[in-house]
Order: C-alpha cells, then structure tokens, then sequence
C-alpha cells in the first residue's frame, strides 16, 4: 500500500503529462502535469477522447498511426503532434505511448507520457534566424532580400535599419531614428495578459535584460485603434483620415534577438506573418467551443445568443444576425414547405472550391450583377431571433422580408454561404433596411439547416467593403449547421420528452380500462342481483346507485379517450 501511494505522489510531481486510455481511447488517468500543460482540469478531462484534444489537421495521421501499430501488432508509439490547451490556442506535444493488451492478445488501452516541445520548436526556428541575422548585419547584407520583416535597434533602441516588408506587415513606415514605442503602439499582444513588443517588461526590454531571445504573437491595430492611439499620445494624425474597417487584423510572431559587440546591445527584431495560422486557430477554436456547448446545453435561445457573438468576434465584424423563419404563406390562401425556398435563381453563381465544406458545403456563392426590382414575392414571416452589434436589439431590426429575391431568399436557394463584397452595388436587396439599418456594406450568410430544414439564415456584417475569404464564408456556414445540429437536438429531446408524457397517459389509460372500469362493472353487477333479494324500499336505493355507477363508468371512458394520445 505504501509502495502504491509513494508511486501515485511521484507521478504527481512529474513535469510530463503520464496518462492511460481505454480500449475507447478515452482518458481513464492523468498526472497534475496535464493541467499543467493544458489548463484543463482532470475532472473534466477524464472520460474525453484523447483525439479530441488533438488539433483537426493532424487528427486523420493520428488515427492512421495508431490503427497502423495496433493492426502491425506493435506494442509502442512514437511521434509529435498538436495539443489543444484552454484558450483554444494550440501546443506542439511529443507522445510516448504504449499499447496494453490483455491475455489473448486484444487491445484494452494504453498509457504513457506527453511532453511539451513548443518552446523547443520556437528555439530552434529562432536559432536559424539569428543565424542569419548574424551574417546580414555585421557585413551590411540586404535586410530587403529576407522574406521576413527585419527592424534593427541601436543600444539607444533607436531604428538604425528597417527592411520594407516591416512597413507592408505593419502598415505605418518606420523611419530610421524612431524609437521602439512607435513601433510598439502600432502592435497589441495576441493573447490577454500576453507581453508587449515595448514597455518595460515587453518582449525588447526582456530579451536586453536576459540576453536571450524572446517570442511573442502580435496583431496589428486596425486604422481606427491606432488613430485613437495616436491622439491618446498627443500626436498628429498621419494623413487624411479615413473610415478603415475594423475587419481581420493581421497577425504577426515577433522574435526579438539581442546582439552584443562593443558598442553595447543591439536588438534585432523579426517580423513573420502568421495572419492565417492565426484566423484558422481561432476559427478551429470557436468552432470546438460552440460545438461542446450544442452537446450540453438545453438553452437554446442562450446558445444562439453565443452564436452570434462568437462569429462576429472570430471574424472582427461589427453586426452578425441569426434570421429565423416562420412560415410561408402562399398568394392562393395555402401553406408551402420551407423547401419552396430551394428554388434556383440565375443572378446567383456559384464558386467550388474543390474541397467541399461541412454540412454538404462545396464553395462560396457570390452575387453576380443583377439589375431591376425584386419579383412578385409570397408573404414570408421571417424575424431576427438574434443579434450582436445592432443597435437595439432584435426587436429595432424592423420587417426582414425571406420572399423570392431577397437576401434571406438568395442564401437559402443557393444551398452554401453566400458573399456580398458591396451591397450598394445590388440594389435588389440593397433596400432592405433589417441588412443596412447599421451600415452594413458587406455580408457573409449562410443558411441554417438544410432544404425542407432550413430555418434560418446566419449572417456577419461588415461596415466597410470586404472580401470574404472562402474560409471565413465556410466557417460561418459551420457554425450554422452546428446551430441546424443544436435545434435538432433540441427539438428531439422536446419530442422524446412529450412521447414520455403520451406514452404515460396511453398507461394510465389502459390501467383505467382495464383495472378501474372493469372493477366498477363488477361491483354494478353484483348490486344488480341484489336488487331482487332486498326488499322494495332498498330497491330504489340501490338502483340510485347502479346508476350512479354507470354514469361514473361513463365519465372514466370520457377520461381514457381524453387521455389517448393523438396517435392511438
């Protein structure tokens, strides 16, 4: 016993994670240091999948490997993968496994240790450019020909030398002189709480005071912040000021290297464009969040609400609306099926992209240039249920018109998200005041559900012109179809739930029938053979009763087909 507990204290110790699965691959032990290493707690971590925590590029090569040594009849495992941690960002692990079978020889698990390789990885991307940094500058190389952005600081930390890419990363000059700070207002950390590239305890200061290299994740301030970062400092703005959307900052990895000589510390600092790495984590992120969430909650009007929060943040929108709609009545007087909604328009073109979404989704739809007023339309009920950024809520969105023709009409026939770079340029749908009641000028939809399912519509908001990538188009339509999954769920529980209620009624039913009636039968034909041995005043008494019992039974049998459910 004492062994076993000295055992269990020193795993807890461990600075790598040691875990054991089932034959399931689910986690059936963790060491402290896998909360360490992800922020998940065990509690809430034992029971998962391991390959759920797995990063969805490499999930497909992880099954691979493992299927390929349990199949071989391998008994260890060996390789580097992508762990999702917390924050939804991601860390690079190193995985020692070691497959358990039983007697006959039957796969019931495995166990063994992870390790985390990130800062391993980032020193040996840093050491390579610190090389090459340190044949460039000495001898007076060409900063421009390297793909990266390069600013070199004096020990001052002044700007002694700028390649261009910097400014194009950026998007301000920096001019030789200038001190680090300029720079660093133009930047913000990545993550909450992250280092600064300035600032006494930035990311220079501690590579000068350490005198080792440091990396961080910066994002780029839009226009619009960096003005407001300027007259917050006292400076004069630079140029004609200009409405710049708030849209999809870039992100860039900072790896900041000091170089020492006689003259006193130099900074190098590094500049790599990780702008799609970063979209792509944090739609992967907010898509393994929200989906986590439709599995647990019963809330459906709450998850909506996070919905649409979620989108409009992960695509740095300023509005996203969740359109539900309702019914569609026909010109004759009659009710037709949300499939009416199927129809194929010719002003609406179709972009494959080869690699097919979710959902059934194979490319992006843009609006071709279309021209005149919208068609004769059917009356469609059609409201927003949710919203984020729009002033007043949902109830201030006024009319939203599904008919043939209009925004909701063209997203739901076109069977995949839909993009509009410049709604004044469509002057069909550009009229409709829900869209551009808030400056709306451009917009990414996608419909909620599929054909005769569709419901709904979801769809971000840009106040400038932009171009929706296809992947921002493709994350918005899994989204929606996450929500399709969560209304379903949803709507399945309510009639697994009211199945419960008929099929209890249906029991008390036949309980009725078959035990009450049928006693109160009994007991009225036993009184009835009474009546001849009583005599005649007892008569009426008990023939009042009979009576009563009839009507009683009656008013049960009334009871019982009440209480059928529809069905029966």
């Amino acid at each position: 016993m004492a062994a076993g507990l000295d055992a269990l204290n020193l795993l807890d110790t461990l600075a790598e994670v040691v875990f054991r699965t089932d034959a399931e691959g689910c986690w059936t032990y963790l060491n402290p240091a896998w909360t360490r290493l992800t922020g998940f707690s065990i509690a809430e971590s034992l029971g998962n999948r391991f390959i759920s925590y797995v990063h969805p590029e490499e999930i497909e090569h992880t099954i691979a490997l493992f299927m390929a040594v349990v199949v071989g009849g391998a008994d260890h495992c060996h390789h580097e993968t992508r762990y999702r941690i917390a924050d939804g960002t991601y860390r690079r692990v190193q995985i020692r496994a070691r497959v358990l079978r039983d007697d006959d020889g039957e796969v019931v698990g495995n166990m063994g240790t992870i390790i985390d390789v990130t800062d391993a990885r980032f020193g040996a991307e840093m050491a390579g450019e610190q090389s090459a940094l340190l044949e460039l500058v000495p001898t007076g190389g060409k900063i421009d020909d390297l793909p990266v952005g390069v600013v070199i600081y004096d020990p001052d930390l002044a700007v002694r030398r700028a390649s261009r890419v910097v400014d194009r990363l950026v998007g301000t000059p920096t001019r030789s002189g200038d001190p680090v700070d300029e720079l660093s207002l133009r930047l913000r950390p990545a993550a909450p709480g992250g280092p600064a590239l300035g600032g006494e305890w930035g990311l220079v200061a501690t590579a000068r005071r350490t005198r080792q290299a440091q990396i961080g994740d910066l994002d780029v301030l839009p226009a619009r912040a960096a003005a407001a970062q300027d007259a917050a400092a006292g400076r004069p703005a630079t140029g004609e000021p200009q409405e710049v959307s708030l849209g999809p900052v870039r992100s860039l990895r900072a790896t900041v290297i000091p170089m020492h000589d006689d003259s006193g510390t130099q900074v190098a600092v590094v500049f790599s464009d990780i702008t799609d790495l970063r979209r792509a984590e944090r739609q992967q992120a907010a898509l393994a969040y929200l989906g986590q969430r439709a599995l647990t909650t019963l809330d459906v009007a709450a998850l909506l609400n996070e919905a649409v929060e979620l989108v409009a943040s992960t695509l740095a929108v300023e509005r996203c609306d969740l359109i539900e709609c309702i019914e569609l009545a026909t010109q004759t007087g009659g009710r037709a099926s949300r499939a009416g909604f199927g129809e194929a328009h010719d002003d609406v073109t179709a972009v494959p992209d080869g690699a097919g979404g979710a959902g059934g989704v194979v490319g992006v739809a843009r609006i071709a240039d279309v021209g005149g007023s919208p068609r004769p339309t059917s009356d469609v009920q059609a409201h927003v249920r949710a919203c984020y950024g729009r002033y007043g809520g949902s109830w201030n969105a006024g009319l939203v018109s599904a008919a043939p023709g209009s925004y909701i009409s063209k997203v739901l026939s076109s069977c995949q998200p839909l993009v509009v770079d410049d709604l004044s340029g469509h002057p069909d749908i550009a009229t409709e005041r829900w869209l551009q009641g808030d400056g709306a000028v451009a917009s990414v939809g996608a419909p909620i559900g599929v054909g005769s399912r569709a419901f709904g519509v979801l769809a971000a908001h840009s106040g400038t012109r932009r171009w929706f990538t296809k992947d921002e188009a493709h994350f918005v339509q899994s989204v929606a179809n996450i929500i399709a999954a969560a209304v379903e769920l949803a709507q399945m529980q309510e009639d697994r739930a009211r199945l419960a209620v008929f099929e209890d009624r249906d029991r008390i039913a036949c309980e009725l029938h078959d035990l009450v009636i049928q006693r109160l039968f009994s007991v009225g034909l036993r009184l009835q053979s009474l009546t001849r041995l009583v005599a005649e005043p007892g008569v009426e008494r008990l023939s009042a009763a009979i009576s009563d019992l009839d009507q009683t039974i009656d008013e049960v049998r009334r009871t019982i087909f009440d209480l059928r459910p529809p069905y029966a």
